[in-house]
């Protein structure tokens, strides 16, 4: 029982395989400590999951030290810690690894309490999370059914290598397909968007467009 109050256990200081490289490892920036103790650590196992906030350890769960540690599940709090570095992180040009870790994300959120997901969310500041394609929108801009006109850059559709998730992202404020009440947002965030600043000719061009087809529905 005195090794769980000791700090003796290395963590690991260079970023498991899969975990992308423009992505924030605790281990690779953690220049003070090197030992932990076995109750503030976690898994290898679950890196893909917290592996930017919490300090990791090379074992999986059957292994010895586990009997000296505490709770290996990761918390919410975290996960949505983590959450949210992967989205300042993200690059394009890793884009596989970052929807291979975000799916992971969402897995566990899916499977614990709901309020719990909302407070993370709200606590972090993370309004815009959801997995758009290329990057990251917030649930009240995201379809399920791609709609007749293409609202883009204002609205996006669900892609579907997150459409598993689509039952429970509906939960969070994502509509299911575009209404009326949508369009006329689509027209506010226009008239926000030349309020604010002077654009470019073809952005005015294709919002002129956007706008019209808009109204013709």
């Amino acid at each position: 029982l005195l090794l769980r109050d000791i700090a003796w256990v290395p963590i690991l200081k260079q970023r498991p395989r899969g975990f992308p490289e423009s992505l924030h490892f605790f281990g690779e920036t953690e220049t003070e400590r090197y030992f932990y103790k076995p109750t503030e650590v976690k898994s290898i196992g679950i890196a893909s999951l917290i592996g930017s906030v919490q300090p990791i350890i090379d074992v999986r769960s059957s292994e010895p030290v586990q009997c000296f540690s505490g709770d290996m599940n990761p918390c919410v709090s975290d996960v949505v810690e983590h959450l949210r570095t992967v989205i300042v992180d993200y690059k394009t040009d890793e884009k596989l690894q970052y929807v291979l870790m975000v799916k992971e994300i969402y897995s566990f959120l899916r499977t614990v309490d709901y309020v719990d997901v909302v407070e993370a969310l709200q606590r972090t500041e993370v309004p815009s999370w959801i997995w758009n394609g290329d990057g990251f929108s917030s649930p009240e801009v995201v379809l399920l059914e791609k709609p007749s006109i293409d609202l883009s850059p204002y609205i996006c559709t669900l892609p579907q290598e997150m459409i598993q998730f689509s039952e429970w992202l509906l939960t969070f404020g994502m509509q299911k397909r575009c209404d009326d009440s949508l369009l006329l947002d689509v027209l506010a965030m226009v008239k926000k968007k030349y309020d604010r600043t002077k654009c470019e000719d073809a952005d005015v061009k294709k919002d002129l467009k956007l706008s019209i087809d808009i109204l013709n529905e």
